[in-house]
């Protein structure tokens, strides 16, 4: 057996590292137009910020994922769920209710400050575009979006990502 640094899911630590790398030097336009208000219609990597400032109070506002909404989803599993991406999953509710389910989750979000509040929760978390995961083909068993799709620039991109 050849021994690799290689980690099963994200691949070679260079290649880990080099997402890292372009992923922090990317430039998001604000959630507000320039008289300062608040745009509902801006959704996608626009939008970060907002969740950004909100992370601290989202867990208040928002109701715990329901155990038995997630089991009738992941039913459809055409294999046993060891690892699940919570793609979009910000500060990790869903992936909570899924550790508490015996599933093993971690939370891909592109909000720097809802991932703080994922990991301060004991939840693995990467910063991540949906449409370019740092992931190899078919290393995880399931993605889970909840409440997320339509912040995604693209979602379709990201369904085609998730699917490979």
């Amino acid at each position: 057996m050849v021994e690799s640094d290689d980690d099963p899911v994200f691949g070679p630590p260079e290649q880990a590292e080099l997402h890292a790398t372009a992923t922090r030097h990317r430039d998001f336009s604000a959630t507000t137009n320039l008289a300062g208000r608040f745009r509902p219609d801006m959704f996608g990597h626009g939008d970060v910020g907002f969740f950004d400032r909100i992370a601290p109070l989202y867990d208040a506002a928002m109701p715990p994922a329901r155990a038995e909404d997630l089991r009738a989803g992941l039913a459809f599993a055409h294999r046993p769920l060891e690892r699940v991406v919570d793609l979009g999953g910000g500060t990790g509710r869903v992936s909570r209710t899924l550790r508490d389910l015996g599933i093993e989750a971690s939370v891909f979000d592109y909000s720097a400050g809802m991932l703080r509040r994922a990991t301060k929760a004991g939840i693995p978390g990467v910063r991540a575009d949906a449409a370019t995961l740092p992931i190899r083909d078919a290393s995880v068993d399931a993605v889970v979006v909840t409440d997320a799709l339509h912040h995604f620039p693209e979602p379709e991109a990201a369904i085609r990502e998730v699917a490979r």
